[in-house]
């Protein structure tokens, strides 16, 4: 593999990662544009030496050798995406994140094998289901009969057995 093929494979990376960083930040997610970049990048590097290991084992020893290191970088990319997952009272947050991060340093690997046409297609697909899939999961979310409601109530006992009685026997129904 050439230099001018590794500069390629690095830049598509960056490119690709960008892009789907971009999305995430411009919505204002933790992981952004400079996360994804160089996780997508990365994931590229290791895959270009992982291939150029082989090559070099080949070429000294004439024996195949398997690094398994695209292995290592999606065990590493979980943590990372951990990371990103928070609870709170209100959901869970963060899941989309952590997918995206993932789903960008598989790409990366893609990248680093060579499989442009791979990368780009899962890249554009990535990028329809953060963008896409969000309006659909907000029009699937609005046609839900299930609305949750948070009700704050002082220490009034009156007021509480009220509420509640309204909500036993709610009138709109």
């Amino acid at each position: 593999m050439g230099y001018d093929q590794i500069v390629l494979r690095l830049c598509l990376a960056a490119f690709i990662g960008g892009c789907i960083g971009a999305e995430r930040q411009i919505k204002n997610h933790p992981v952004g544009l400079r996360t994804n970049t160089l996780v997508c990048i990365a994931a590229a590097m290791v895959m270009i030496l992982s291939q150029l290991m082989t090559e070099q084992s080949w070429r000294q020893y004439a024996v195949v050798s398997d690094p398994r290191l695209a292995g290592q970088v999606i065990t590493g990319i979980g943590f990372l995406g951990a990371g990103t997952i928070l609870r709170s009272p209100s959901g869970v947050r963060g899941l989309t994140t952590a997918a995206s991060l993932w789903s960008v340093a598989c790409i990366g690997l893609a990248v680093g094998s060579g499989y442009y046409r791979l990368a780009l297609t899962a890249s554009a697909l990535v990028l329809i289901a953060l963008v896409a899939a969000k309006h659909i999961s907000s029009f699937l979310g609005r046609m839900s009969r299930v609305h949750h409601v948070k009700v704050e109530l002082r220490a009034d006992m009156r007021m509480t057995m009220k509420l509640l009685e309204k909500l036993e026997k709610p009138e709109w129904i």
